[in-house]
């Protein structure tokens, strides 16, 4: 089982490929919202959810496992800030 990894900051987008690559990620899920949906090209992914919302309303959460479940991720990338 992979490690929990945090990137922050400045740059930080352009180092997930060699994230992935760390944590021997192959098929992400990306959860982020629709403003960063589009910053997220620097990696392929097996899907995505992109209804987050500030503060993590109950339904979007559901929503975010329902993506993840249907899909054949094997790792989760959290997008946004």
């Amino acid at each position: 089982m992979s490690h929990p990894v945090v990137r922050f900051g400045a740059g930080a987008l352009a180092d997930l490929p060699a994230v992935l690559d760390e944590v021997e990620a192959r098929r992400p899920l990306l959860v982020t919202s629709e403003r960063w949906a589009d910053r997220a090209g620097v990696a392929p992914f097996a899907a995505a959810y992109t209804g987050v919302r500030p503060h993590a309303p109950v339904e979007t959460v559901a929503a975010a496992i329902a993506a993840a479940e249907g899909s054949d991720a094997d790792s989760v990338v959290g997008l946004g800030g």
